[in-house]
């Protein structure tokens, strides 16, 4: 049973708060456009159909074993730095054998359930417009059933996530 990890970069438009400072005579006003709030840190799944040339996002994080699918996570407002470290938290419903980049380190419990996904360093360089996505690849040797996932990026947990795969 293998996963095979690509990496992706996706796209997200962002916007940033402009200020205006005004000065009249002797007596300065300043005024400006009311600041967003701080954007927290983001985690999503998503699945990506990949039959046409162009992949197409699929509603809910299910995804076929024996259909030309991707599921993807993004990470969004994490603050990157030059090196970033990334852990992966992967429980499977059946013992599995994950395939990874070869810059990663896998650490499997006993049971080969539960994995843990090291990537280090992610390069700041990697995230587009503050969003950082990577897919994972699913086949016919991988256990059907659902997945628990967690993400830590840096100081970052991000946990409750989930996906399931179908025959």
């Amino acid at each position: 049973m293998k996963i095979n990890k690509l990496v992706t970069l996706g796209v997200l438009s962002l916007f940033s708060t402009a200020l205006f400072a005004v000065n009249k005579g002797d007596s300065p006003k300043v005024s400006h456009l009311p600041a967003h709030p701080q954007k927290e840190p983001m985690a999503a799944l998503f699945v990506l159909d990949t039959s046409e040339k162009t992949p197409k996002l699929m509603e809910g994080t299910q995804l076929s074993r024996h259909k030309p699918r991707k599921l993807c996570f993004s990470l969004t407002n994490v603050n990157p730095q030059a090196e970033n470290r990334l852990v992966e938290y992967l429980g499977s419903p059946a013992p599995i054998k994950v395939k990874t980049l070869p810059s990663s380190q896998v650490k499997a419990e006993d049971d080969s359930q539960t994995h843990f996904l090291i990537f280090t360093p992610v390069k700041q360089a990697e995230f587009n417009n503050n969003e950082y996505v990577r897919c994972w690849i699913f086949d016919t040797s991988d256990p059907v059933g659902k997945y628990n996932f967690e993400i830590q990026f840096n100081d970052t947990v991000f946990k409750g996530l989930s996906f399931e795969v179908l025959k």
